[in-house]
């Protein structure tokens, strides 16, 4: 498990990992984009991120952080093979951790938001 934000205004890369993802949103709100679709989420709100999918994570509030707890099934695999990911650079080749457009360690999120 891990704990993430993201900055105010601010993007994870456009990214994809062949691992499950369930991210808990604590605070703050955005939306995601994956596969093309745009899904909306805000605190209280479990995101699902299915194996292999595009995705991407905006920050709507240019003062505020959004925070996270993610939960991957990450370990399992690497018990029993390498795990992979891919990210996709932006317009000038940089990708989001170099770009210090994202933060702390968002590898994970949505395809579907599941409302309290």
């Amino acid at each position: 498990m891990n704990v993430g934000v993201v900055v105010a205004g601010g993007t994870s890369g456009n990214h994809r990992h062949y691992y499950e993802s369930l991210i808990y949103i604590i605070k703050g709100n955005g939306y995601s984009v994956v596969e093309g679709n745009k899904v909306e989420w805000e605190a209280g709100d479990i995101i699902y991120a299915p194996p292999w999918s595009w995705h991407q994570h905006f920050n709507t509030d240019p003062d505020k952080v959004v925070q996270f707890l993610c939960g991957t099934n990450a370990p399992l695999l690497q018990s029993v093979g390498e795990i992979d990911c891919r990210e996709e650079a932006d317009s000038k080749g940089r990708y989001a951790a170099s770009s210090r457009r994202l933060i702390y360690p968002i590898f994970n999120l949505l395809y579907m938001v599941i409302k309290r």
